[in-house]
C-alpha cells in the first residue's frame, strides 16, 4: 500500500523520486528546494537496521521556523524518499521535516479476513512500538517506529545543532506535542495509532487506514480506542475509487473520530477546499487513485492540512 499503481509501476516512481533528490543535493535548485539530508538508519544506532535505504530530513532555511516537525511515515513496501513533494512543501512552510524508513514490508491488510478481531491492533502495536504480539510480522523494539525516530532526532540534534532538531527531544523523550504525524496508506494507520497513543499537533492520513475487519463488518477496534489527541486535530484525505475500498476506509476514519455522522468534503486538483473538514476526497481521473492525494495538484488543499503555527 505504498505509491502503487494497480500495474505495478511503484519501483519506477521510486527510482525518479532518488534521481530528483540526488540531483537537488548535487547541484541544488535556487530558492526552490529545502536542504536535503539523508541519514543512514544504521549510523544512529547499532541496533537499527537499513530495510529500504536512509531516513529523510529537510529543512527549507530561506522559510522562518514554525518548531513543529512533519514527520512522514510512508506506505507498504515504500522508500522514506517516495512522498517528497508534500515532504518538500511542508519545508517550504517551516517545518521541520522527517521521512522515516521503516520495517514496512507487510501490507496491513494482511487482518482484513483474519478470525482475530484483534489482529490489526497487534500489528500496529508490534510495527510501532516493537511489543512481540504480531505473528504477521517481526519487529523488535530497536527497530520500532517510536525508537528509529528518537534515534533520528539523537542523530539529528548532535549532527546539525544549529539547526533546531533538540526541540522534539527533551531529557530523552520525544515531544510529541511539537509534532504533526502524517502517513500514507500503511502509514496513515500508524500516524492515527501514534494520535491515540499520544498527544500530538496533529494527525494526517492519507488515502487509510484499512484497518477493517471484514468477517465482523466492523473497523478494527484500537481505533475506537479513547485518544490522547483531540478528535478536532485529526484529518483525512482519501479518494473515492480507492482500491482499498473508499467506504471501508470512511468506516475507518469516522471510527478514529468517533463520529459516525461525518460527511466528507470533495475537493478538486488545482483548488483550494471550500472549507475546513475532518475528510476530504478527491475523484480525480488517475490509473493511481491510491497515491493522487500525494500529487502536487492538491497542494492547496495540503495547505489546508497543516496547522500554520
Amino acid at each position: 500500500m505504498g505509491n502503487r499503481s494497480a500495474n505495478g509501476r511503484r519501483k519506477v516512481k521510486v527510482r525518479t523520486g532518488w534521481f530528483f533528490i540526488l540531483w537537488t543535493l548535487c547541484f541544488g535548485i535556487a530558492g526552490a528546494q529545502p536542504q536535503v539530508f539523508p541519514i543512514d538508519p544504521a549510523l544512529t544506532s547499532i541496533h537499527i537496521r537499513s530495510i529500504h535505504g536512509p531516513h529523510i530530513a529537510l529543512r527549507d532555511t530561506a522559510s522562518k521556523p514554525l518548531g513543529l516537525l512533519f514527520l512522514m511515515i510512508v506506505g507498504t513496501g515504500a522508500h522514506a524518499t517516495d512522498n517528497y513533494s508534500i515532504d518538500s512543501f511542508a519545508a517550504t512552510k517551516g517545518y521541520h521535516v522527517l521521512s522515516l524508513d521503516y520495517p514496512n514490508n507487510v501490507i496491513t491488510t494482511s487482518c482484513s479476513n483474519s478470525d482475530d478481531s484483534t489482529c490489526f491492533d497487534r500489528f500496529r502495536e508490534e510495527i510501532i512500538v516493537g511489543s512481540p504480539v504480531s505473528p504477521l510480522v517481526d519487529v523488535d523494539s530497536a527497530n520500532s517506529i517510536c525508537n528509529r525516530l528518537l534515534t533520528v532526532l539523537k542523530y539529528l540534534s548532535a549532527h546539525h545543532p544549529k539547526q533546531g532538531w533538540n526541540h522534539f527531544i527533551s531529557k530523552g523523550k520525544i515531544q510529541w506535542q511539537n509534532i504533526v504525524v502524517a502517513g500514507h496508506s500503511q502509514g496513515a494507520g500508524h500516524a492515527a495509532w501514534l494520535g491515540k497513543m499520544f498527544s500530538v499537533k496533529k494527525v494526517i492520513m492519507l488515502a487509510g487506514p484499512q484497518d477493517y475487519l471484514a468477517l465482523f463488518h466492523r473497523p478494527a477496534g484500537w481505533q475506537l480506542m479513547p485518544s490522547k489527541t483531540p478528535r478536532n486535530r485529526f484529518v483525512s484525505f482519501l479518494h473515492a475509487d480507492d482500491p482499498f475500498d473508499f467506504n471501508r476506509q470512511l468506516a475507518d476514519d469516522r471510527a478514529i473520530l468517533n463520529d459516525s455522522t461525518i460527511q466528507p468534503l470533495e475537493v478538486f486538483p488545482g483548488k483550494a477546499a471550500s472549507r475546513k473538514a475532518s475528510i476530504y476526497f478527491n475523484r480525480m481521473p488517475t490509473s493511481n487513485p491510491h497515491g493522487s492525494m500525494l500529487l502536487p495538484v492538491f497542494s492547496r488543499v495540503w495547505a489546508d492540512l497543516l496547522p500554520s503555527q
